[in-house]
């Protein structure tokens, strides 16, 4: 069997790693010059600035790439205890990951700690609730409202009333099945701590990665070369790159929901158009420099304050990236700022860090995310429609959870199936 992929980022690259492990002929197109897709590192002012990811969790998917890889002696660990904020009335409050946490925080009322131990008693989620509903109803108003819109929604540039718990909160609800509640997920995290996975960096920047397997495999990377077409021949599938034609016994899309529908657009137009209908939110970065007398990875702004961040990340905090900071501007709420120029969202950008972290800053650069963030919002009903044809399969942030651990698991698990079939 040979695998053809088309995308070069993370995950259509982890996937190379894979099908090689299992000793699968494969070929990756990637028609930017560079891998990696939406993991790119870039310098300013002499200082690595991520765009994409800006940091990943020591997840065991991920030390074992990094093992893999040579990477584990150039990661720089950011500090187990650095807490997380969310910003509101006036002040930065820390995020709950553990008991005492739990009790000092002043992110909520004693009345909305109590109201979290109603929760067992809240029935599970239903059929196509918003995960605006289902966390209102299980956790209260004011733990919605405080913790989990900024968190939750900021993680996908998004806002959960427009969010089905079925698309976005699956493995979630899954936890939910298999444990009882949310309330025994969390006194165990509370009892033992915050255990998760210390954040991490590679020192030369998050690039570092998809650099390494590109490198590694480089006979089977083919970067520079965007596909122009795919059409079905017979059993096999011909893909016509570069002006060139290859025969491949599969193909799998690891580009965005977008790039791929035009892709299928000739032989599948359901899927094509239920693939093109996928809404992802604008997003921009602003790296900002500026020296702050604080301790964590960064913050969330609560949706109701009267500021376009949605939240920054203290990369230089966290790092020892030289004051490093970066702002997100747009997503769901805002699209239309990623349309303003690079002066005008510096502008706006340094102008609220001030407000909000009473310091001057100087902006060092600005980058539009292409095409954004998945919104995991109603328009993720359409992917129930589709029905690729045999020997294709899809593969990306779109479909399962966001995150470097979910993408590599992904990758991992489709060149199982694909061993399976071969």
């Amino acid at each position: 069997m040979h695998v053809g992929v088309i995308g070069g980022g993370i995950t259509g690259l982890a996937l190379v790693h894979e099908l090689h492990e299992r000793d699968i002929e494969v070929t990756c197109f990637e028609g930017s010059a560079s891998p990696g897709g939406v993991i790119q590192t870039s310098h300013l002012d002499g200082l690595p600035v991520e765009h994409g990811p800006q940091r990943m969790r020591l997840s065991g998917i991920v030390e074992s790439y990094l093992e893999q890889f040579d990477l584990t002696d150039e990661l720089v660990i950011a500090d187990s205890d650095l807490p997380i904020y969310v910003y509101f009335d006036g002040r930065l409050r820390e995020v709950p990951f553990d008991l005492m946490t739990g009790l000092r925080t002043d992110a909520l009322s004693l009345r909305g700690k109590l109201r979290l131990l109603k929760e067992p008693l809240v029935h599970a989620c239903q059929p196509d609730e918003t995960a605006a509903s289902y966390f209102s109803r299980k956790l209260g108003d004011e733990a919605y409202r405080n913790l989990i819109e900024p968190l939750f929604g900021g993680l996908y540039a998004s806002d959960p009333a427009r969010m089905p718990a079925r698309h976005a909160l699956e493995p979630l609800l899954r936890l939910e099945r298999s444990r009882g509640s949310l309330m025994r997920i969390a006194i165990r995290r509370l009892r033992v701590g915050d255990d998760r996975p210390p954040a991490v960096v590679p020192e030369a920047g998050m690039q570092a990665l998809p650099d390494a397997i590109a490198e590694m495999y480089a006979d089977s990377v083919e970067l520079g070369t965007p596909v122009g077409r795919i059409e079905a021949d017979g059993g096999q599938y011909v893909i016509h790159a570069a002006g060139e034609t290859r025969v491949f016994d599969r193909v799998v899309l690891a580009t965005d929901a977008h790039a791929a529908a035009q892709l299928l657009n000739e032989m599948d137009g359901p899927t094509s158009s239920a693939l093109a209908d996928l809404t992802y939110n604008p997003l921009v970065m602003v790296y900002l420099k500026a020296s702050i007398d604080h301790r964590g990875l960064g913050f969330q702004v609560r949706r109701d304050e009267p500021y376009e961040t949605l939240g920054v990340s203290w990369n230089g905090i966290a790092f020892g990236r030289d004051h490093l900071h970066t702002v997100f501007l747009g997503g769901m709420h805002r699209p239309g700022l990623t349309e303003r120029t690079d002066g005008a969202l510096c502008s706006l950008a340094t102008q609220e860090f001030n407000e909000l972290m009473g310091v001057e800053a100087t902006c060092l650069g600005v980058h539009r995310v292409t095409p954004g963030m998945p919104a995991y919002d109603f328009t993720w009903d359409g992917l129930d429609e589709i029905d690729l044809p045999p020997g294709i399969d899809l593969i990306g942030s779109y479909t399962a959870r966001v995150g470097i651990p979910g993408r590599l698991r992904q990758a991992r698990e489709l060149a199982d199936r694909l061993d399976s079939s071969s």
